[in-house]
C-alpha cells in the first residue's frame, strides 16, 4: 500500500474510536455493557495506532520529506532534522507506554455511585469508573489513548505523552508544508505547462505528507488546549462534567476562566507527581468553610 495512504488510513481509523469515546463520555450508555465494549474496542485500536502512526510517519519522513529539505545525507541540516524526528517519535511511544504501564491508583474501597455511605467515606477526588469497574484515586477521566483511567499516579506521564504527541504532530506539519505548497499547490494553481520545481524531484509521497499530518494535528491541538485549560483552573474533567450536569454548561465554562495560583493548584501538584503537596491542599480545602460553587 502507498505509504501516504497507509498513514491516512491509520489516522482515519483512529478518529472513529476517538469520536466514540467523546460520545460515550456524555451519552447515556457510558455505564452499560455497550459502553465497556466500545471502550475496549476503541482502546485497542488507539493503542496500536499510536505506534503505527509514529513508525509509519517516521519512515515517510526519512524516505520522502527529509530529502526535500536536505539533499545531502549526514549534512548538518539533515542530521538535525533526523535527530528531532527520531526524538519526537521515540518520546511519543515511550511516554505513551509509561502512561499505559503506570496504574492510575486504585482505592481500596470499591464504592459505587449508588452506595451513598461508602462514597462519602472515600478520599477527596476519588471516583468510581464505570468502565474499569473500580474506584480511582484523583480520577480525571477514562482515557482511550491509554486504555485506562487517568488518575493519581499516571497523570504526569499522560501530560508528557500529550506534550510529545503535540510536538511530533506540529513538527510533521511544519516540515510537510513546503513540499505540499511547492509540489502540489504550485502545479494545481500555476499555469499549465509550467516547468516542474527541481526541488520536487524524488520527493514522491512527501508531496502529500501534509494530509495525514494535519489529520493528527487538528484533533490534538484542541485536546491539549482543553487539558491545559483544566490544569490552569485546577479542575478535573470529571469535576467539569459534574458541574455542567448540576449547574449548567455555562457555569462550568465560567469556572474554567478562574486561574488558580500554582501554590494552591492541586492539579498542578499532581501533574508534577508532588503527592504530599496535593494531599496537603486537599486536606486544607476539606477543613476550610465550604466555598460557593
Amino acid at each position: 500500500m502507498h505509504i501516504v495512504h497507509a498513514v491516512t488510513a491509520v489516522v482515519g481509523l483512529t478518529l472513529v474510536p476517538l469520536f466514540l469515546d467523546l460520545l460515550r463520555s456524555f451519552a447515556a450508555f457510558r455505564r452499560g455493557a455497550l459502553g465497556r465494549a466500545v471502550s475496549r474496542a476503541a482502546s485497542a485500536s488507539l493503542m496500536c495506532a499510536v505506534g503505527a502512526i509514529c513508525c509509519i510517519g517516521l519512515a515517510l519522513f526519512f524516505a520522502h520529506v527529509l530529502p526535500f529539505h536536505a539533499r545531502t545525507r549526514w549534512s548538518s541540516e539533515w542530521t538535525a532534522l533526523a535527530l528531532i524526528a527520531c526524538y519526537l517519535c521515540g518520546g511519543t511511544i515511550a511516554s505513551h507506554a509509561m502512561a499505559v504501564a503506570i496504574a492510575p491508583g486504585r482505592c481500596a474501597s470499591a464504592a459505587r455511585p449508588e452506595d451513598g455511605a461508602t462514597v462519602a467515606s472515600l478520599p477527596p477526588h476519588a471516583r468510581f469508573c464505570s468502565v474499569c469497574r473500580y474506584t480511582v484515586l484523583d480520577f480525571d477521566h477514562h482515557c482511550l489513548f491509554t486504555g485506562k483511567c487517568v488518575g493519581r499516579f499516571n497523570r504526569r506521564p499522560f501530560y508528557i505523552f500529550l506534550a510529545h504527541l503535540l510536538a511530533a504532530a506540529s513538527f510533521a506539519v511544519g516540515t510537510s508544508v513546503a513540499p505540499f505548497r511547492r509540489c502540489v499547490l504550485a502545479r494545481l494553481l500555476g499555469p499549465r505547462g509550467a516547468p516542474r520545481d527541481p526541488a520536487c524531484a524524488g520527493v514522491g509521497s512527501g508531496q502529500l505528507a501534509l494530509v495525514p499530518a494535519l489529520m493528527v494535528w487538528v484533533p490534538i491541538v484542541p485536546l491539549v488546549a482543553w487539558h491545559m485549560l483544566l490544569l490552569r483552573a485546577d479542575v478535573s474533567t470529571a469535576e467539569f462534567v459534574r458541574r455542567a450536569n448540576a449547574d449548567g454548561l455555562r457555569a462550568a465554562i465560567a469556572a474554567l476562566g478562574v486561574r488558580k495560583a500554582l501554590g494552591q493548584n492541586r492539579a498542578w501538584a499532581l501533574a508534577h507527581a508532588r503527592f504530599e503537596a496535593a494531599d496537603a491542599l486537599a486536606a486544607a480545602r476539606q477543613n476550610s468553610p465550604r466555598r460557593p460553587r
